[in-house]
Formats: structure tokens, sequence, C-alpha cells
């Protein structure tokens, strides 16, 4: 691939212009100098740069409004509610990488990498790139230091809580993972269906799963299989419509994610649960609450 020189060799300094790169080798006209050792560390420590354009364009809605029509920059700022230059600026910077296609008078196209950032799309990772720009994950990644030197988790040093403690508490964020959740599950989780066969099980038990893009998949694919999808309740309320969409809600049992369930002292007989994500088939203690996590007598308690 050509050597994509992040800043012009005159001109205003990185802070002023830090996404304002050039391509300086064209590779249809003659081959890719090699470049050197410290220039490929260069380019690796100016990710976060790329990562935070795409997600500012997913949480702009960029490819929607070029979906829709609007195709110069103008238009698109319009659409989005953006500052057109600065606009410009960031999506010149994208169709470098790949993700737009500038054109001949200051228009846009989407490719299909950007056809990936659209809400509608078919392999939509719209919301998986609004949460890897988001504020509130950005945080946690700058404290990463102390967390190797301590191996203290750098989330709950910065924000005073863990994740989940964290999003229960700023549902906005919340709606931010749990979209980002299901778009991973959407793409790439439900691939297991390919290599899997669910068919055997009576029932499949997804822990942490989320609003059930997963489960519903695997319920679809085995129809005399049950399902129970556990979580916390913000995200099981949110899972509701996507299991009546799929059309599996009265096969889907919801339950609560609680650390306080515990395990009756001496439990009477157990019952089979299978995990969605390994296929292995565990037991727990049928005296136990209908879910909970695991419980300190029985250690493969779902």
């Amino acid at each position: 691939m050509p050597y994509i020189n992040l800043y012009a060799p005159t001109g205003p300094s990185p802070l002023e212009d830090g996404m304002n790169p050039t391509v300086a080798t064209d590779p249809t006209s003659q081959p890719s100098p090699a470049v050197p050792p410290f220039l490929e560390l260069y380019e690796l420590t100016t990710g976060a740069w790329l990562t935070q354009a795409i997600s500012t364009a997913a949480r702009l809605g960029v490819a929607d409004a070029i979906a829709s029509g609007a195709s110069t920059t103008a238009e698109i700022a319009q659409e989005v509610g953006a500052h057109a230059s600065t606009l410009h600026r960031l999506m010149r910077a994208l169709s470098d990488h790949g993700v737009f296609a500038q054109g001949p008078g200051d228009r846009f196209a989407l490719t299909p990498m950007g056809e990936s950032l659209r809400s509608d799309g078919s392999h939509s990772l719209r919301r998986w790139a609004i949460w890897t720009g988001a504020r509130f994950y950005r945080d946690a990644w700058s404290d990463l230091e102390q967390a190797v030197r301590t191996g203290e988790p750098s989330f709950a040093r910065v924000h005073g809580t863990d994740l989940f403690g964290y999003l229960g508490a700023h549902p906005d964020d919340a709606a931010v993972f749990d979209g980002a959740m299901q778009d991973i599950a959407g793409n790439f989780l439900a691939g297991i269906l390919s290599v899997y066969d669910f068919s055997s099980y009576s029932t499949v038990v997804d822990v942490g799963g989320g609003t059930g893009a997963l489960l519903s998949a695997i319920l679809r694919a085995a129809p005399s299989a049950r399902g129970v999808l556990l979580d916390t309740p913000p995200v099981l309320t949110a899972a509701e419509p996507v299991l009546r969409a799929a059309g599996i809600a009265d096969r889907c049992q919801t339950a609560l994610e609680t650390s306080s369930t515990k395990c009756h002292p001496e439990p009477t007989s157990t019952s089979s649960v299978t995990s969605s994500t390994t296929g292995t088939t565990t037991t727990r203690c049928a005296s136990c609450r209908p879910v909970g996590p695991p419980c300190a007598r029985t250690p493969s308690c779902w």
C-alpha cells in the first residue's frame, strides 16, 4: 500500500492540521518505496486519530447523509449540522483511507467500506464506530499505563466504578455500548452458526447476551430449542423488541443477572445448560434460582 504522509512538507503545525493527509506515492504509476521502520511506528502511533475521525463521521451520520442524496461538503454539512470546511478536512482524510471517495467539484461518495457506516447497512458498524470514539471509552484507555503498573482495571480507576456500574448510571452511554455490541453480534458472532449446529440442544443460555441478537439467530436456526437471555435489567428491557422482531419471543425467557444469587447449601438435583458461545453443556443446581451466576458450591453452575 502507498505510504501516506499525514503532514504536508510545509504548512500548518500537526496540531492545527493533523487530519490533512496527502498521498506521496501513486501505487498505480510506480512501485511503493520501502517504508522505514520508524515511519511504520509513526503510523501506528497515529492510529487513534483515524479511529476518532471514523467515530466522528459515524456519530454525525455522514454516511446516512450521502446515502440520502447529499454529495458536496456544503450539502452534507447542512444535513448533519457540521462546520463545512472542517467537515471537508475530515472527509478528505477518511477518503485517503478508503472510507469515502472524493470526486471533482467537492463531491464525496460512499465506498464499500463507507457503506458500513450507514445506519441501515447490511453490515453496519456505525454504532461500533461511535463506541470506539466515545469519551468515556477513550478515557479508560488513557489510564492503561497505570493498569499495567498496578494490575488494577483502568476503567474503575478513571470512572470510580466498573463498566457496568457506570453504564447503569449513564443511560446515554449505555445505549452507545448496547448498540456497539449489537453490531458485533450481528456481523461476527452469528457466523458461528455456519460452523456449529445448535439443533441438538433443548435449551441455549446466553450469559451477558445483550439485547439477544446472537440468541435470536441461534433460536431461528434451532426451531425446537428454547432460549434464556441473561443480562442486566436495562439491557433486557431493550431486548424485548429485538426478540419479538426475530419471532422467537415465545421461546425465549429473559432473566436478570445478579451477583447476589446463591446456591442452596445442599442441592438435591441438577439440570443441564448449554453455552451459546462455546457449545459446551454444563450442570447447575436445580435448587438455585431459575437463572443465576456461578455459585460457590457448584463451579459449573451457569
